[in-house]
């Protein structure tokens, strides 16, 4: 993690964004948020993200898949940051392009789902 603790009022559950374009990653990020205590909320594509947002929803922390069907190129991602929703990046992506230009932005981390620790890893920074 890039060093970003939350502080929150612990009374209150704390309500996670997941936006991913994949249904079966969304059920398991979904799965590991709510078993770390979170309300979730999914999305699965950029409209929905910007319908959610407009409803004045209250999001702690944005999961953020970095290709959705409708952002391919992670236009999503400064989207949610501008917002003040704070975002961590996970893609599938593992060029060097995208991970410099991930790690440029102020996002609490950016997880490649290239295998099952990135899974435990994001239940880490969750909990």
């Amino acid at each position: 993690m890039r060093g970003l603790f939350f502080e929150a009022d612990m009374s209150q559950q704390k309500h996670l964004l997941v936006v991913e374009g994949t249904k079966p990653v969304a059920r398991v990020i979904k799965h590991i948020a709510t078993s770390a205590g979170y309300r979730v909320t999914v999305a699965e594509s950029f409209e929905e993200v910007k319908a959610l947002i407009q409803q004045d929803h209250d999001f702690f922390l944005a999961s953020i898949d970095y290709s959705l069907p409708d952002a391919l190129d992670g236009e999503v991602i400064p989207f949610i940051l501008e917002h003040e929703i704070p975002g961590i990046v996970m893609t599938g992506r593992m060029d060097d392009k995208t991970r410099t230009q991930m790690l440029s932005l102020p996002i609490v981390d950016y997880i490649t789902k290239d295998n099952v620790q990135a899974f435990d890893y994001l239940s880490r920074i969750l909990k």
